[in-house]
Formats: structure tokens, sequence, C-alpha cells
């Protein structure tokens, strides 16, 4: 037969009770002997089955206090005596909860007790469940409020400007625990999880407390870790955020541009995009291109600037511009190519004349294949070392050894897209006629930051022959250079003749270059508004202008907008079919209204109430899509005709027509 004992939690650890067949048999006053959260308020060691034959003390010793734990209470920092007496320690059993003794504070202390936090650590709490070894609480002391006048409401405090919303700059409590053996390894490297608990701690209790949570949904932190609390109200916040695949990794060490990121967040910081993709003098960061997840923060951080958040986010209303001692024109900083300007600053708008740049400085072409191909070729023959000149050399020198000669027909040069399509063909084959090198050449030029452009032309050789030809020409320091690889090349290899057509002013090399002569469009008259008609508009406006920003006068003339110099009277009247003396139109291009008057004066009395009631079936009261008016009104006196579109001050403006004209 065997009986259970139940063993208690006393320096004697004696049996002190013994059941049989799921009855308890207790010795008389067993109750005030036990102490824990048990039955009422007894609490047990756990069942041992033993024999019949009694225990000895010595093994009831061991099973009782091999199980025990010890819970401690500390208070630190400079808490004023009246603030509360710490609670004696106690004997907790493994496994088991224990009930956090509370701290009475009286009225007249500067402080207020807020609870307990285990090992000085996580959540504020009033329990301790499933304890596996000693615990130290340790006390959490908020200070009380100065001044007020009393009642329900709390008092006015002032935060000083310097101290961001929600981070208390008031007291200066420990932020930094250490380990449990005391050390706090200052040469050693932080976690994620450990600047999280860090930025949780300088949080005022208010937010804490607003805040706290213990989930989340990144699935490597849950319950019972040391840094759940913090990492789970940092998240709820929005101040930390776990990566793509839904972890946190709290225990990898933290990057400089990961805790920037979550500093600018605690402090309410953000980019002025807007400011930062359009203005010049930006600071220019070789290691965080715009394309690195952490650019705006780290801009953010990294420059001086002033603010204003009145619309809800930040705009920069100025900012602290970033010189250098480099000279104006395009450097390679960290194997990336940047501009400084004239006053010694990084552009932040990248342009190489008409070249736009993405923000490391690389020429796209808008074809993915040719990207590829001419990344390919530059990356086989540029260094990062080189200069500018030297990489043009490089390319150049590419083009000449390893672009062949084939003649096969010139590029249609009227189609836009002639230069990518031949620069394409020739990087892919190696094989192409003069239009196909000098596009070759022309991209690769580009690629490595040059405002290259393909010329299609004539060529003049050294005995003055001439015949259709193309090449390369770059603009620098406002100077226009000619670059051609294939002369160079073919003429080396087929007949032994060295030329040097590298980076030539024109006329300077002994092969000549004529660009097609450019016939400049014939431009017709500008048709001059009729000035009788523009006082009558001023008249019909009378004492009610049109606000709108954009109104300007505009001549109307049989057949505008076949010059392709404006819009045409299909916008004006809903028809170009309409033969008239004069008009002028008086219109509001850019409001949120509509708002159109067009007076047309013509030969008759007769041709004018025709083209009335014509106007009155064409003309369009919805022709500005986004707004409208919900009639165009229409009438004819004598030889004008007068067209309103207002819904506010149409009949007025009509009436003035009718008195004025």
């Amino acid at each position: 037969m065997h009986l259970s004992a139940r063993i208690g939690y006393w320096t004697t650890a004696a049996i002190v009770g013994w059941y049989h067949d799921g009855k308890e048999k207790l010795t008389d006053n067993a109750y005030k002997r036990w102490n824990g959260d048990g039955e009422g308020d007894a609490y047990y060691a756990d069942e041992y089955t033993v024999s019949e034959e009694a225990v000895s003390d010595a093994l009831a010793l061991k099973a009782a206090h091999g199980q025990l734990c010890s819970v401690t209470y500390e208070v630190t920092g400079d808490i004023p005596s009246d603030a509360g007496a710490v609670p004696a320690a106690a004997k907790v059993k493994k496994g088991g909860s224990y009930t956090v003794a509370p701290v009475q504070t009286t009225s007249q202390s500067r402080y207020t007790f807020s609870g307990w936090r285990i090992n000085g650590v996580g959540d504020v709490v009033t329990e301790i469940k499933d304890i596996q070894q000693d615990v130290k609480l340790i006390g959490v002391w908020t200070r009380r409020s100065s001044g007020g006048g009393g009642g329900s409401s709390k008092p006015t405090v002032d935060i000083p400007d310097d101290v961001p919303t929600g981070l208390n700059g008031d007291d200066h409590f420990a932020y930094i625990v250490g380990y449990p053996n005391g050390n706090v390894e200052p040469n050693g490297n932080i976690t994620r999880a450990e600047v999280a608990t860090i930025f949780f701690r300088l949080l005022t209790e208010e937010v804490r407390t607003a805040n706290s949570t213990q989930s989340n949904s990144l699935s490597d932190v849950t319950r019972g870790q040391w840094f759940n609390h913090a990492v789970s109200t940092l998240s709820s916040m929005g101040i930390v955020k776990g990566h793509n695949d839904g972890t946190f990794a709290p225990n990898a060490p933290i990057t400089r541009a990961e805790t920037v990121t979550i500093l600018n967040r605690v402090l309410g910081r953000q980019a002025d995009e807007f400011t930062i993709n359009t203005s010049e003098g930006i600071r220019i960061m070789p290691d965080v291109p715009n394309t690195h997840w952490a650019y705006w923060d780290m801009l953010e951080a990294t420059t001086d600037h002033k603010f204003d958040k009145s619309s809800g986010s930040e705009q920069w209303t100025s900012f602290d511009k970033e010189t250098t001692d480099l000279t104006p024109g395009w450097h390679n900083i960290g194997g990336k190519l940047f501009h400084v300007n004239e006053d010694k600053q990084f552009d932040h708008d990248k342009f190489i004349g008409s070249l736009e740049l993405d923000h490391n400085g690389y020429y796209i072409t808008g074809s993915t294949e040719l990207d590829a191909l001419l990344a390919s070729a530059v990356k086989s023959v540029v260094k990062d070392s080189m200069t500018q000149q030297q990489k043009l050399r490089a390319v150049y020198d590419y083009a000449k050894n390893t672009f062949g000669y084939l003649g096969i027909g010139a590029a249609d040069t009227s189609k836009s897209d002639w230069a990518l399509t031949s620069a394409t063909d020739m990087l892919k084959t190696h094989k192409g006629n003069c239009y196909s090198w000098a596009a070759g050449f022309t991209y690769l030029a580009r690629q490595v930051g040059f405002d290259a452009q393909a010329i299609p032309g004539t060529g003049v050789s050294p005995k003055g022959s001439e015949s259709v030809h193309a090449w390369t020409e770059i603009t620098i320091d406002g100077t226009a250079y000619t670059f051609d690889p294939q002369i160079e090349s073919v003429y080396k290899k087929r007949y032994n003749e060295n030329y040097d057509l590298f980076m030539k002013k024109y006329g300077e090399a002994v092969w000549g270059y004529k660009k097609p002569e450019v016939t400049e469009p014939e431009q017709p008259e500008t048709v001059k508004v009729d000035e009788q008609l523009s006082a009558l508009v001023s008249k019909i406006y009378g004492a009610r202008p049109f606000g709108g920003m954009g109104v300007a006068e505009e001549a109307l003339y049989n057949g505008m907008g076949e010059d392709g110099m404006s819009r045409g009277l299909f916008w004006y009247l809903g028809t170009d079919d309409i033969k008239f003396e004069a008009g002028v139109a008086s219109e509001s291009m850019i409001t949120s209204q509509a708002h159109s008057i067009v007076v047309l004066r013509f030969a008759d009395e007769k041709q004018a109430a025709d083209a009335a009631a014509k106007l009155k079936t064409t003309v369009d009261p919805r022709k500005w899509i986004c707004v409208g008016v919900d009639e165009a009104k229409v009438v004819s006196k004598g030889k004008l005709v007068c067209i309103v579109m207002d819904d506010e001050n149409g009949d007025y403006y009509i009436n003035n027509f009718k008195a004025n004209a």
C-alpha cells in the first residue's frame, strides 16, 4: 500500500499530513503552518509517493527546499523616505504563483507608487505566475504633478521644445539595466530587442500605459520573453517594425539605419520628400542611394533643417546645403556619379545637358535590353578609380577595338528612336554601318556621364570628298567636340592610316563633319486683339470682373489653330465652320469654376443672327471636363454675337452686352 505525503514549506520541512484513497488526512492546525495561494490560505508542496514507513526529516527537507524560489523587493533611485515601506522577502514554490505585496504611499509624498517590475523590466505586475527562479522586484515610482488647482482636472505641464512628446525628459532614471551578472558590456554589440527596450523605458509613464500591450504579429516575439512587452508596445505604436518575412529578429545586432529609423519615429520626424526631390544642395550619401529602404530617414537625420508641421506632415522651410571642396562638374564618389554646381554644392536633380540621370548618376536608356548590354560593356573597361575623361576614353577605345564595320544602308533618321535601335543592334552583334557606330558610342558615352548625341550628316575626307556619314557630338564646357571611332578603326585596319578622332573641335581634325542644315518653319504673323472688341469686353465685365487664375484675352480668327500656334476655334465655338471678321475671347484657363466670354463681329446683322442660332447648338458648356456651366448663353445685337458661360454672373454679363453693343 502506498500513501501520499504533503510536505510543509518551513525550515523544519517535516511531513505534516497524509492522504489515502483521495481523502486528505491533515494534522490539527495544519493550515496555519502552510503559506501561499493554494486552497484558502494553504499552500502545499508537490505530492510524493512514499511507503507506509516514515520518511526521514532529511529527505523531506531536501524535497521541500529544492523547489523554493525567493522573492525580494528593491527600490532604486532617489526616492524619499515617505514614499512607502518596502515589503519583506518571501519564499515561493517553484512553478507556482505569487501575489505581489503592495506599497502604501502617504498623500503628502512627492511620489506615488505605480507597482513592481520583474527584474526591472516588462510590465508593472501585481502577480507573478509560473515562477522558475529567484525573482527580484524593482519598484516603479511616479513623481506627483506640482501646482494645479485641485479638482479632477490635471495640471498644465509645459514641455520644453527640445523634449519630444512621449519621451520622459523630466526624470533621469536608469534606462540601461545590464545583465544578471552585473555587467553592462560597454564594448559589446547591441541587439534589436535591447534597443527597443531602451526606447520603451524612455517613454513617459502615461504614453507607456496608454499603449501597453503584450500582443503582436511578429512570429519570433512571444509572451514570456523578457523583451515581449517592449517590442509589442512599440510595434503597436508604429515605432518598430518587423522584416518582410514577419520576424523581428530580436537577438540580431541592430544597424545604424535601423536605429536612426526608430529614433525618427520616436521623435516624430520624417523627411520632406518633395523638397528633397526638387532642391539642389541635398546631402549626397554615396552608400545610401534613393533605392535604399532607409534613404529618407537617413537624410532626415543627416541634414540640418527648419520645418513646419501645421499641415500634419513635415515640410522643410530651409536646410543647410551640403558644400564640397570638389570643383564644379561631375565626380565619381564611391563608384557613383555626382554633380557639383558652380556654388560647389551637390545638385540633387542631376542632368548632363539634356540627359536626366537616376539618383546614382546612371543614364537610363528606356530599353531594358540596351541597359543590360551597356552595363556589361562599361563594366569590362571602366574602373571606379578613373576620372570621367579616362572613362570616356575607355568606352571610345572599346568601340574602336570591338565594333566591326558592316555597310548595310543608312538608318532612317526621321524616326526618333533610330539611335537607340542602332545602338542596340551594334551592342548585340558588334557589327554595323557608320550610324550603328555613332549610336553605339553615343550610348556608351552617356553611360559614363556625358551628354552625347548621334549626328547624321556629311563626312569630309582629307582629300575633300564628301559622303553621308554619322558621328558622335559631345558638348563639354560650352564647346562642341566630335568623336569618330569608326573612321579610326576602319582606316587603320583597311589602309593602315592612323587618325586621331577622339574629342576634336569642329574643323580641328583632318576629317571634317557637316551637320545637316535646319530650316526653321515660317512663323505666322501674330494676330492682335481687336481694340473695339476688347473695350466692349471690359464693359461686359462691368463691376464684376472674373476672379479666376489665368484669365486673358485672346484674338479669334478664321483658321485659328491650323498653324499649330493656338487653340482652334472649335474650343471656343464648338465649330470652326463660321466665318467672321474679328473675335476676342476672355476665358479662364486655371480655375475650379468654368468661365468664358466670347464676342464676334460679322459682316452684317443677318450673318450675326444666323451665327448666333448655330452657336446655340454647337457651343459646349462642359468642354472643361472637370467643371462646366448649366447653360451657354448666346445672343446677337447688330453685327455682334456674344457667348457667355458663367453660372454666377451670366445674366449680368449678357445684359451689359446688350446695353453696350
